[in-house]
């Protein structure tokens, strides 16, 4: 017989909490156990757009590739999207996370921004 079943609310956050700890770990240069042994990620493409668009435009492509479920999708856009945006207010006096309300303060956070928020989308979509 099985315990009482955790809200999936309660998953989420714990879940977005994670990847957005982690994210702000890496982005205050933190260390952090690697998975991929020192491989580096450089961004090459279109610099006119910013880093949550272009894993925006990823994530619709894996999309595309994948079979029809409209609510997994539709979830995995969710959590993705809130990843981002709790990682992108961190670094913002005013801005409210969505889950997480963790505030950063950093002199030139824009590239430390701009890595959080890729760091969370990536570990989002790749527990997915």
């Amino acid at each position: 017989m099985r315990g009482p079943a955790a809200s999936p609310g309660s998953f989420v956050s714990v879940l977005v909490s994670a990847v957005l700890l982690l994210a702000l770990s890496m982005a205050a240069g933190l260390p952090v156990a690697a998975s991929d042994h020192g491989k580096t990620c450089t961004r090459e493409a279109d610099r006119s757009k910013s880093v949550a668009r272009l894993w925006d435009e990823a994530l619709l492509d894996a999309i595309r590739r994948d079979f029809p479920a409209p609510t997994v999708h539709s979830r995995n856009l969710f959590h993705v999207s809130a990843a981002m945006w709790d990682a992108w207010a961190a670094y913002d006096p005013i801005a409210d996370g969505v889950f997480v309300h963790q505030k950063i303060e950093l002199e030139g956070a824009g590239a430390a921004r701009r890595k959080a928020v890729s760091y969370a989308a990536y570990r989002g979509l790749t527990h997915r």
